[in-house]
This record gives C-alpha cells, structure tokens and sequence, in this order.
C-alpha cells in the first residue's frame, strides 16, 4: 500500500471526479421525475449540488484509495 499523493494518481482522480459529475448530471432529472423525457442538463446547473459534490467526492477517493491499495511501496 502507498496511499502518499503521486501526481498520477491525482490526475486520474480528479478525472473520473469529472466525467462522474457529468454522468450525474445527466441523468439527476431521470431519476427525481421517472418517465420523464430526460433531456440533456447543463453540467455547470447541477454540479454544485451538495448531492453530486459528495457523491463525486466518494468516487473520486474511492478511485484514490483503490490505486494506492495496489500500488506497491517504494
């Protein structure tokens, strides 16, 4: 395990941060309004909501954590 910052690790974190944001985004009207027509949602509209923002944040240490659990310590 090396859970010390690497600027890989950061990089694909903050990544995978952002495309969850967006998947997120897009599918947020989905599922408060089933059988709605879901139309495409801006990104910069939802990605301040505090559900979003924890949920991205989970994901994001969750990627972190993971890649430092397999990474071998130097």
């Amino acid at each position: 395990m090396n859970f010390k910052p690497t600027l890989w690790k950061s990089i694909v974190s903050l990544v995978v941060v952002l495309i969850s944001d967006f998947f997120q985004a897009n599918s947020i009207d989905c599922v408060l309004y089933p059988g709605a027509s879901c139309p495409p949602t801006l990104w910069k509209d939802f990605v301040f909501e505090p559900r979003i923002v924890i949920i991205s944040l989970i994901i994001g240490l969750c990627v972190y954590v993971v890649w430092s659990l397999f990474q071998k310590k130097k």
